[in-house]
């Protein structure tokens, strides 16, 4: 019997996309059985998940934080230390830790980081470890997951959401994920027509969607088509993943797709910052057969490599194996 209790931290409670992963783990294993803490190092400055994710103490480096931290990873039989900003809890916590992170580039990484073993969402993402910072801990690629892919939306609902909106029904909505305000600008200039409705970015669908608020449905439910980054690197994002499950067809730019270059179902674009290319794609998917289709093949991708069935088994492998350490 490997690893059964597991203590995951966090910098802070804010919506981020080491608090969304997070998220999903902690739901996948408590299903499983498992006994699973996910705290932060302290509070956040948004409303996040701070009744969910209690912080440790007022101030994360504080005496408090690190006793509690002790304390806390003295129960576990392995820890997760989520995101960049939690590396210096290694030297505390008493039992076998893993770094989870999504930016292998980042000026940490040459630090020694006292853990036992680093976690990242791609491959790309792990040979740019090797590369870069040469180190003995143990390098794993786990992609972030769904615990629960729950059916698409309704023909009902999706026309409710557009009129709670103020949305025409015949428009096609696209929602942007993960990009630069650059980018992000270029691509609402010349994307936003009578015909094709930006959602607003204060209706943040992987913020709402990991809140379980009104407005997550609303957003959720409305959206098309959704286009995020496909770089590679740092894995597709949970935001993603639950539009793709509400229904929305995922369109990747940069070159990419969702994970690692692989083809998946959303439509593949090409050229770093091709906006061209994203328009293209999205012109395409006007067509409502051909979107149909699409989203079809894209939530088929969903549950085959981003569902608590794909990949919760690899974490528990991992998990064990870093309890063992």
């Amino acid at each position: 019997m490997g690893a059964r209790r597991i203590l995951q931290v966090l910098a802070d409670p804010d919506p981020s996309p080491a608090t969304f992963a997070a998220v999903e783990l902690h739901r996948w294993l408590a299903t499983e059985g498992w006994d699973v803490r996910t705290v932060a190092a302290a509070p956040g400055r948004r409303r996040g998940l701070q009744a969910d994710i209690p912080p440790m103490a007022h101030s994360a480096r504080s005496f408090a934080a690190v006793t509690q931290f002790r304390r806390e990873s003295e129960w576990a039989d392995a820890v997760l230390l989520r995101g960049r900003r939690t590396s210096f809890l290694a030297r505390f916590a008493g039992r076998a830790t893993a770094w989870c992170i999504d930016d292998p580039l980042s000026r940490r990484l040459g630090v020694r980081s006292k853990v036992e073993m680093i976690i990242v969402p791609t491959i790309p993402a792990a040979e740019m470890i090797g590369e870069s910072h040469p180190r003995n801990e143990a390098v794993r690629v786990l992609s972030p997951f769904l615990a629960a892919v729950d059916p698409p939306f309704s023909d009902a609902a999706r026309s409710a959401a557009r009129t709670s909106l103020g949305v025409p029904q015949g428009a096609l909505v696209v929602n942007l994920q993960g990009f630069d305000r650059s980018l992000t600008r270029q691509l609402g200039e010349r994307l936003s027509t009578e015909r094709v409705w930006l959602l607003p970015s204060h209706l943040d669908a992987e913020i709402a969607s990991t809140l379980n608020n009104d407005i997550a449905e609303v957003v959720s439910a409305a959206t098309d088509v959704v286009v995020h980054p496909g770089k590679g690197v740092g894995g597709v994002s949970i935001g993603t993943l639950k539009l793709v499950a509400a229904g929305a067809v995922p369109v990747a730019s940069h070159g990419g797709d969702w994970v690692g270059g692989d083809r998946v179902g959303g439509d593949r674009v090409g050229g770093d910052s091709d906006v061209n290319a994203v328009l293209a794609a999205v012109e395409r998917l006007d067509d409502s057969d051909h979107r149909t289709a699409a989203a079809t093949a894209a939530r088929q991708v969903l549950y085959e490599r981003f569902s608590g069935d794909a990949c919760g088994p690899l974490w528990v492998d991992v998990l064990d194996e870093l309890s063992a350490l």
